[in-house]
């Protein structure tokens, strides 16, 4: 875990900035601003991090996970949107529309109700508005670990295995929104991104890093390569996605990725035993410009043999892009999906855990109506 250099000099707006967090908090803690419980139980699953720590990735484990036992729904800010618009996301809208993450949400899971609201407040009022045969049970907050008007049935905070919030400072000095003292509104904490060469000693360690009270939980999460699959479908694409095999060690790539920390999408092909002709990088929730993929298209083109690989959220936006080129090129492009891993033990004890405390609460609004 190598935290970079900082300059020193950003660390008088560093205390600035959290003189002004702290005051926030302490106004949400005496209750002088309120937070109000959502009638319908919800999941909060956040960070106090700017960057990727694989929030989206952890919010469809817990749709795989719970979608049999709850009707869920996802609710998101839609970072990167066009429109302010409050909506429910359908599989056909765009990135520009409903955002590049809930879209990715809604297009792998059609059954569940997705819906982007900056206002979490008023989103929680759509939800409770609804018919009852097609209101939640259930909701999924992404991201709302700082939205503190909504104060949820169950908190999970994730902080990465390379940058733990425990290593960190408050920005701009560091990535922190909220010093870390905040840890303490959650219900659990899990380290994500946890390399499978971890030692138990190493755990241990961070375990005691983190100094977490008895009530919360700690638990280590990890990312498992799924095998790519095409952007496009092979309806889309015709006879070319018959005769165009994926890709498999030793083809040669052209990498492409939009995200918070591309390098890791870049090593994990690496050590897939790809051979990388070219790599793009751009920023987080980067909106593709035509430029950009004429030049992506470009380097296809140019490595005949060669395959787009690019991570799930980036190819939601490279999509709408990738309709017009020629069928050879679509038949070389794709994405390749990432899912949440923990070990069975605690996967079953964070589940169970989950599930004691939305039977609770359950037993808690059945009283309350009597």
């Amino acid at each position: 875990m190598t935290i970079p250099k900082r300059n020193i000099l950003l660390k008088i707006p560093s205390v600035l900035y959290g003189v002004g967090v702290a005051l926030r908090n302490f106004a949400f803690d005496n209750g002088w601003l309120l937070s109000e419980k959502p009638p319908i139980p919800t999941i909060c699953v956040g960070n106090i991090a700017v960057g990727g720590t694989g929030k989206t990735p952890h919010i469809e484990f817990l749709i795989r996970q719970l979608s049999p036992l709850y009707r869920i729904a996802v609710l998101s800010r839609g970072y990167g949107r066009k429109s302010n618009t409050p909506m429910e996301v359908l599989p056909e809208h765009t990135v520009d529309l409903a955002g590049d993450e809930p879209l990715q949400i809604k297009q792998k899971f059609p059954n569940v109700y997705v819906y982007v609201d900056g206002c979490r407040l008023r989103a929680m009022a759509h939800f409770e508005a609804m018919p009852k045969e097609l209101r939640p049970t259930l909701i999924l907050m992404d991201d709302g670990f700082q939205h503190r008007y909504v104060k949820p049935t169950y908190t999970i905070l994730l902080t990465s295995f390379q940058r733990p919030f425990t290593q960190d400072d408050l920005l701009p000095y560091g990535n922190l929104r909220e010093p870390q003292e905040a840890k303490y509104r959650a219900d659990a904490v899990i380290i994500t991104r946890t390399p499978s060469s971890i030692k138990p000693i190493q755990m241990k360690l961070l375990e005691g890093e983190m100094e977490l009270q008895a009530h919360q939980s700690l638990y280590f999460s990890s990312m498992r390569m799924m095998p790519p699959r095409r952007i496009l479908t092979d309806e889309q694409i015709g006879s070319s996605s018959q005769t165009i095999p994926p890709p498999n060690r030793g083809s040669e790539v052209i990498l492409v990725a939009g995200i918070a920390n591309p390098n890791i999408f870049f090593l994990r092909q690496k050590g897939e035993g790809y051979v990388e002709k070219m790599r793009f990088a751009f920023p987080d929730h980067h909106n593709f410009q035509k430029k950009e993929v004429e030049s992506i298209i470009e380097q296809l083109r140019k490595h005949s043999n060669a395959y787009l690989l690019t991570t799930e959220k980036d190819s939601v936006r490279l999509y709408p892009h990738l309709l017009s080129v020629a069928s050879e090129i679509q038949a070389r492009c794709y994405c390749v999906p990432m899912e949440i891993a923990m070990a069975s033990d605690a996967q079953a004890k964070l589940l169970t855990e989950i599930r004691n405390v939305l039977a609770l609460e359950n037993k808690r609004e059945k009283k309350h109506e009597k």
